[in-house]
């Protein structure tokens, strides 16, 4: 048995496993009090028939699943020991009260009353119907303790009952808690790792494909001697200290997308491949709260061009609902984007419109 909170376990966990056995501690006692003083055999049955059940409570308050956060064994043994062998120490008192001696009565008459409290308080709500059980339970006591005992002692089996089942529906309510704060923990996991995922995406994507580019112009310029390869070895060097400069960033969670920045680099990128750009539009026209999503849209649709395209010019539209980009070279049906899936995954409105050799994909803005 363990009566120390488990490591990461809520206090008050404990502290409603400790409420439970405080309270047949109290009955222990109060029964102890009343015929520990008596030498005779039926104080000392009395204080023995309290310990007993009150022990065999304690293991099954501590043991099952429904009163711990942790996972418990199978405690089934201890349970029926309880509940039926505190039945029957009932049983047994009642049977004394009615026809036991009459020195009997008062030590007989207690020990039922507080036995049955114990175990409606550990064991019985376990078993199917346990509120019947415990309705039963209290008017047998009272038809044969009613003259023995005062009237409200004799509800004291019900109040325990109904405390523990009141500690079942907290333990209920706080391990569906646990279950949400666990959840809730393991999709902020999930969600960062898209996060991250998507960011290093878009982030390195324009990135691998200029530098593929540069790569395939300074071979066809190292065939044909030509001067320019020293300045686009240099270009290549700088596009990998910017892709590590990125994924650094993208690593720190400080990565973000200016959208001045991003036409910038979609221009430079594209027209270091002969393709002419045209944009439209003024950057202040798009709403604050938009600019760092049509970053990402711009770097994404830029890219998609590199790849799946043999352009030879892209416009670029900017207008105060919206962003597009259109250009020619778009051969065969154009299948969805890996890119423009995982922002509409976080919420961007996108939409792409194909005809003839001519594609365009836009951008929308919501507030």
């Amino acid at each position: 048995m363990n009566f120390l909170p488990a490591p990461g376990a809520p206090r008050f966990v404990w502290w409603s496993r400790l409420g439970l056995h405080m309270i047949n501690a109290v009955l222990v006692v109060v029964g102890a009090r009343n015929w520990g003083s008596l030498t005779t055999l039926p104080g000392a049955g009395a204080v023995a028939a309290l310990v007993c059940t009150a022990a065999t409570a304690t293991v099954v308050i501590e043991r099952l699943p429904e009163y711990n956060l942790a996972p418990r064994r199978p405690v089934d043994a201890w349970l029926h020991l309880n509940y039926y062998g505190g039945l029957g120490i009932v049983a047994g008192c009642l049977a004394v009260v009615t026809v036991g001696p009459a020195e009997w009565a008062q030590a007989a008459a207690g020990t039922a009353v507080i036995v049955a409290s114990i175990i409606a308080g550990s064991s019985l709500p376990r078993f199917p119907a346990a509120w019947l059980h415990a309705v039963v339970l209290t008017v047998i006591m009272w038809l044969f303790l009613g003259s023995a005992l005062a009237a409200p002692l004799l509800i004291l089996p019900a109040l325990c009952y109904a405390s523990a089942v009141l500690t079942l529906w907290y333990m209920g309510s706080l391990k569906t808690s646990e279950r949400a704060r666990h959840l809730e923990a393991a999709l902020k996991v999930s969600d960062e790792r898209l996060r991250f995922a998507q960011e290093l995406h878009d982030t390195l994507g324009q990135n691998l494909a200029a530098l593929s580019i540069k790569a395939e112009l300074a071979r066809a310029l190292v065939r044909r001697g030509d001067p320019r390869l020293d300045e686009e070895l240099e270009e290549i060097q700088r596009l990998t200290k910017v892709s590590m400069t990125d994924m650094r960033a993208v690593v720190d969670g400080y990565r973000r997308a200016s959208l001045d920045t991003e036409l910038a680099g979609a221009r430079q990128l594209l027209e270091a491949a002969d393709i002419r750009v045209a944009v439209t539009g003024e950057i202040a026209d798009v709403p604050p709260q938009h600019r760092e999503r049509a970053g990402w849209f711009v770097r994404e649709a830029a890219t998609n061009v590199l790849k799946h395209a043999r352009a030879t010019y892209v416009d670029i539209e900017v207008q105060p609902n919206a962003i597009s980009l259109r250009n020619d070279g778009a051969h065969g049906e154009a299948g969805e984007e890996a890119g423009l899936a995982a922002l509409r995954r976080r919420g961007t409105d996108i939409h792409t419109h194909h005809a003839n050799e001519t594609f365009t994909v836009e951008m929308r803005f919501h507030d």
